[in-house]
């Protein structure tokens, strides 16, 4: 019991140990315009959460332009994002829906 706590101990020490590290690892968020995908429809809760969101996100980096792009269930909006240029500027908002 005793070698189950100090294991225990040791572990939770270096992965506090770890932390700062990882925090200090971060890049700078880039000045560049983020582009916002919506790949759903105008007026759903996917829209309203994800218009709510861009009004505080100013708060934390650069403010971002929205972009509808609704059609196919959301493969659409999507798709663009993955065949666009890798170069930081634009920003998918997914939803995840489990089985029910």
């Amino acid at each position: 019991m005793k070698q189950i706590v100090v294991s225990s101990f040791i572990i939770a020490l270096v992965v506090a140990l770890m932390v700062p590290g990882v925090a200090l690892a971060q890049e700078k968020i880039s000045s560049k315009q983020i582009t916002l995908i919506i790949p759903y429809a105008a007026g759903g809760s996917t829209d309203l959460l994800a218009r709510a969101v861009e009004k505080i996100w100013p708060k934390y980096a650069p403010s971002p332009c929205s972009d509808q792009q609704d059609g196919g269930g959301g493969v659409t909006g999507t798709e663009f994002v993955v065949r666009s240029k890798p170069d930081d500027t634009r920003c998918s908002w997914a939803t995840a829906q489990g089985p029910t």
